[in-house]
């Protein structure tokens, strides 16, 4: 019977890792603890306000690559970003107060920018190391859906998930069109994110159970996740507010400014 179990939790973690893009636990999590350093109150306001569209955009970007999706890789890096926060100043006069639930959107979608860039860089190559004998095709693997399955039980997080699942379906495809990126359609980004609340309702299911195997698969990772002083949770969240302070001020400012990698 414990046999019949660990095939069971492998092929699942083996389902999330490669099929369902896991992690988003982990992107949520970061995201709620970005909001809780930022300094500037009204940014703080927006986004707990608009929670909910906030943590979707955490997840949105890897809903591109599901199966048969094609926007994930456009969707990760600063380029959207800054397509993104054009279109929102572009298309919407006043936004912080005509669309704030869009801005939020943004704001999550930067959050995840940033966290991916940091940990898949930095931290899982030091995870190939330490728990996959250099593998890092494995530290990736397990790194995403790992990481979440660990932080759902040590950090609590069996409720945090956003009560209803909103993505802006025709603003992102005026801002892939605008990119010039062909081929994306609604189909597809309605699908990814089907996909992803899936995902969700599956770790949630698989975690407790999930447990003690990856104490077991990966213990220097379950040891230093989150504390580890170059791409652990604590130091990317930092990252994140510094990032996410740096677009705010695209809705401030005339003119758009780069940001920092």
């Amino acid at each position: 019977m414990k046999k019949v179990w660990i095939v069971y939790l492998f092929f699942m973690f083996t389902c999330l890792s490669s099929v369902y893009a896991a992690g988003g636990i982990t992107h949520m999590y970061l995201s709620q603890e970005a909001v809780k350093q930022l300094p500037d109150p009204t940014l703080r306001e927006l986004l707990l306000e608009n929670f909910d569209a906030y943590l979707v955009g955490s997840y949105y970007p890897d809903s591109g690559y599901i199966s048969g999706t094609t926007h994930g890789e456009v969707s990760h890096w600063d380029p959207f970003i800054d397509a993104f926060a054009k279109y929102i100043k572009d298309t919407y006069p006043n936004p912080i107060k005509s669309n704030p639930r869009l801005i939020a959107f943004l704001f999550g979608c930067a959050s995840h920018r940033v966290a991916d860039e940091i940990i898949h860089r930095t931290f899982y190559p030091i995870v190939a190391e330490h728990d996959f004998k250099n593998d890092r095709n494995q530290a990736h693997g397990h790194g995403d859906a790992g990481i979440d399955l660990l932080l759902n039980l040590d950090r609590n997080l069996w409720t945090l998930a956003p009560l209803r699942w909103w993505v802006p379906v025709h603003d992102l495809l005026a801002i892939y069109e605008r990119m010039k990126e062909p081929g994306i359609t609604a189909h597809q980004i309605k699908w990814g994110n089907a996909a992803l609340m899936i995902a969700g309702f599956t770790e949630r299911l698989i975690a407790l159970p999930s447990y003690p195997y990856l104490k077991l698969r990966m213990p220097w990772t379950a040891k230093h996740y989150f504390l580890h002083p170059v791409g652990g949770l604590e130091m990317i969240t930092k990252k994140i507010s510094l990032y996410q302070m740096d677009l705010w001020h695209q809705f401030k400012d005339t003119s758009l400014v780069k940001h920092p990698p």
